[in-house]
């Protein structure tokens, strides 16, 4: 009952409502109540609270996300890991690439790229996206350069790594 209550609620607009129909005690293992309790609290602006649920659901793209509006610097490893998991998706990386910016850890982020090793040349792209988010172009150059040696044929990492240059004078 309380888990349609939240969903009904939550279709009629009314986050509150949908928060506290989904946060009873016996939805706490049910990953779709605990998604949708996410985005109440999202909605409403607690992101701890969302960042809780969204972790709960198994979400971790929503745990990071939430946990840069709540400005817990646990959301870098939490975007280094899903960027090293999936370093192909750009708008991952560069969703990493502005919280990272906005939680002033970009060195942080960029280090736990490059761990173990600088990897590949979608990472290395990725890492040049960062700094060049971050305004280092000179290090943006710089990955995109190591990226390029990688993937010579790849023109991806060959636009950013025009862009860059152009961009750095």
């Amino acid at each position: 009952a309380a888990r349609a209550e939240g969903e009904a609620r939550w279709l009629l607009g009314d986050a509150a409502g949908a928060r506290r129909a989904l946060a009873a005690p016996g939805l706490a293992s049910d990953a779709g109540a605990q998604d949708l309790l996410a985005r109440a609290a999202y909605t409403l602006g607690d992101f701890a609270a969302a960042a809780t649920a969204w972790e709960a659901a198994g979400h971790p793209r929503g745990v990071a996300l939430a946990r840069t509006f709540a400005k817990d610097p646990r959301a870098v490893p939490d975007y280094a890991r899903l960027v090293r998991a999936s370093p192909t998706d750009v708008a991952l990386g560069d969703e990493a690439s502005r919280a990272a910016v906005a939680l002033g850890a970009v060195e942080a982020l960029d280090a736990a790229l490059a761990e173990p090793a600088p990897g590949t040349a979608a990472l290395l792209r990725q890492r040049g996206r960062l700094m060049e988010r971050a305004g280092r172009l000179d290090l943006a150059v710089v990955r995109y350069r190591e990226a390029r040696a990688l993937a010579p044929d790849d023109v991806d990492v060959a636009a950013d790594f025009a862009r860059a240059r152009l961009a750095s004078g």
